[in-house]
């Protein structure tokens, strides 16, 4: 008994001991609490587009239009209409020389990250996904206006498609094949696209199919199977994703895919195999 009794003694001992020392570590964990700071992703874009809106002219900014370009919940089919399509327009277009030289300069002041920030992708900052967003508003608009095709700065447009940002490259691509196809070609969009490497150039290629142009498939298929025998695996597989949506007959088909068959020694061959096989079953048999 006697045993029992100190035993609970010694329990109590420790218990008196914890419980007055516990107070002593609560407020070094309130004061990490109180002074942290609280940056909820809402707050991190507001303050990344605030470093972006430093750069733009305000009286381009002014307007409700910007308001509603920079709210991502609404679509573009929602808020460009055809009475205000050139308002809109407008608005989006001036800001584009603005957003992209402060881009190209140090990322509208976003590059600067620590080993202690979240990944930062170079390819898509807040101002890479602003200026997407203009140029989705942008063609809108010059589908409810066509009109309004003869006010776009080509020179801009060709400028952002031959970039190596896909969400840049991919959009402004499809603005000048849709609105400035009486000038541009099959093959001026195709050395837009020169540069462009993975899912960029498979979107791209993918756009350019889009015209149905007999010549122009013609040309973009060629230029398919010469990419094909030069390009590195993750493009070739990007551009075989796409291709069975291309609209090629079968004939250009096999053409095109017959300049895979010198890739059998690619570590990736299993992949490039099984994506050709997809569009047509008669692959391997062609490559023999």
């Amino acid at each position: 008994m006697k045993k029992i009794v100190v035993t609970l003694l010694i329990l109590a001992g420790i218990a008196a001991v914890w419980l007055y020392r516990k107070p002593q570590a609560a407020p070094v964990l309130k004061t990490v609490q109180t002074d942290a700071p609280v940056n909820t992703p809402e707050q991190i874009l507001a303050n990344d587009y605030e470093k972006i809106a430093r750069n733009l002219d305000p009286k381009n900014t002014a307007g409700d239009e910007w308001k509603d370009i920079n709210n991502y919940a609404l679509t573009p089919e929602t808020i460009v209409k055809v009475d205000n399509a050139k308002t809109f327009f407008t608005t989006a277009q001036n800001n584009l020389p603005d957003i992209y030289s402060c881009l190209k300069k140090d990322f509208c002041g976003m590059e600067t990250r620590n080993e202690d920030d979240a990944y930062f992708d170079d390819q898509r900052t807040p101002a890479h996904i602003l200026i997407n967003r203009n140029l989705k508003i942008m063609k809108e608009a010059l589908r409810k206006d066509a009109a309004l095709a003869s006010q776009v700065n080509w020179e801009l447009m060709q400028e952002l498609a031959a970039t190596d940002s896909e969400m840049l490259s991919v959009e402004s691509l499809d603005i000048i094949r849709e609105f400035d196809s009486k000038n541009v070609k099959t093959d001026d969009l195709i050395k837009l696209t020169a540069n462009a490497k993975g899912t960029a150039k498979a979107e791209a290629l993918a756009k350019i199919a889009k015209n149905n142009d007999a010549n122009g498939k013609a040309i973009l298929a060629s230029e398919i199977a010469d990419t094909f025998a030069v390009a590195d695996n993750d493009t070739v597989i990007s551009i075989l994703e796409k291709l069975g949506s291309m609209g090629f007959t079968k004939d250009q088909t096999a053409k095109i895919l017959k300049n895979l068959c010198d890739r059998k020694e690619d570590h990736n061959w299993k992949m490039i195999r099984y994506e050709a096989l997809k569009i047509n079953s008669d692959f391997e048999r062609n490559c023999n």
